[in-house]
C-alpha cells in the first residue's frame, strides 16, 4: 500500500501516469485522466516499445499529450492533476 500511495502522488504531482513493462515485456506507456462531473472518467495514453520511450521521450510524451488535451478535451472534461 505505501508504495502505491507514493506512485499515486507521483502521477498527481506530474500530471500524467507511466507504465513501464508493467503489462507487456518491452512496451512503456504514459497516459493523462479526464474526469467530468457526471460520468465516466476516461484516460488517454501513449504505448510504444521501450527502447523507443525512454525517460526524456517518456517525460515530453507526458506534458505534450497534457498540452493537447487541455485544447481537444470533448466539453465537459477537465485534466486530472496540476498542469505543467
Amino acid at each position: 500500500l505505501p508504495r502505491l500511495q507514493e506512485i499515486v502522488e507521483q502521477t498527481r504531482r506530474r500530471g500524467w501516469s507511466l507504465e513501464i513493462e508493467e503489462n507487456e515485456a518491452g512496451l512503456a506507456c504514459v497516459g493523462v485522466a479526464l474526469s467530468r462531473a457526471e460520468g465516466p472518467s476516461v484516460a488517454v495514453s501513449i504505448t510504444g516499445p521501450l527502447e523507443r520511450m525512454g525517460e526524456q521521450r517518456r517525460t515530453e510524451l507526458g506534458q505534450l499529450l497534457r498540452e493537447e488535451l487541455a485544447d481537444l478535451s470533448p466539453a465537459g472534461f477537465t485534466l486530472s492533476g496540476p498542469a505543467q
